[in-house]
């Protein structure tokens, strides 16, 4: 596997979902530090990318849903609808009050914190289909559906140029220059790696317990694949 740059702490990581195909996908990346995060999420704003939280979807969800002007039937189906998502955000305030009195910290913590962020998804998914079909009748939760999108695509790119070290798999040979992928060598990866890219960076920053008690939500669930350290040699730094 080519490694590029200066020696530093890289993980290898390999995208689920890979069964059946030819050759498996893995791909080495230079572990973040502060530099590196930074310049990450500066290379995001240039691509157009905003980070859009669950917890502003939501709100923005419940206020369409008290704004509705229904009768009888349809009354009552908002009224169910606005339960749900009233519940999702009564969950985000407790775990936020949790997680500032410390109820995750430790080993047993993160994984108690992994655990219930499981446990919520079917809820946040149920109510993601409530907003997904709101957003066709207020502009503004359409708008935050879109910026949500743009983020993801601009973090899948910005992430590649900027952690990827190495990989194996692709036909084409790797290389950095000027302290990023080239455009030209990122059109090997397939492009749905570079959303759960972006995802296991995001898990790789991890945050302060300060930031992590500052946090509106936790939304992010544990990254899927396979993962495991080695010291080799990463990206430079960047600015």
């Amino acid at each position: 596997m080519a490694k590029i740059g200066a020696v530093g702490e890289t993980v290898t990581w390999t995208p689920p979902g890979q069964t059946g195909l030819a050759a498996t996908i893995t791909y080495e990346l230079a572990v973040p530090t502060v530099r590196t995060r930074l310049a990450y999420r500066r290379r995001v704003a240039e691509l157009g990318g905003r980070q859009v939280g669950d917890r502003e979807i939501v709100e923005r969800i419940a206020a369409v849903l008290r704004d509705l002007e229904v009768e009888g039937a349809d009354a009552e189906l908002r009224d169910r609808h606005l339960a749900t998502v009233e519940s999702l955000l009564a969950e985000y305030d407790a775990m936020r009050a949790r997680l500032r009195a410390g109820a995750f910290e430790g080993e047993a913590g993160s994984q108690a914190l992994i655990d219930e962020l499981g446990q919520r998804q079917p809820l946040e998914r149920e109510v993601d289909a409530i907003g997904r079909e709101l957003a066709d009748v207020d502009p503004d939760l359409a708008g935050l559906y879109a910026a949500r999108a743009t983020y993801a695509d601009a973090a899948g790119l910005a992430a590649a140029e900027t952690f990827l070290a190495g990989w194996s798999g692709i036909g084409t040979p790797f290389r950095r220059v000027g302290g990023r992928v080239p455009d030209e060598v990122l059109l090997a990866v397939p492009e749905w790696h570079l959303g759960l890219l972006a995802q296991h960076v995001e898990t790789l920053f991890a945050p302060t317990e300060a930031e992590a008690k500052n946090s509106v939500s936790l939304s992010s669930s544990p990254s899927e694949g396979s993962t495991s350290t080695s010291t080799g040699t990463s990206p430079p730094t960047g600015p």
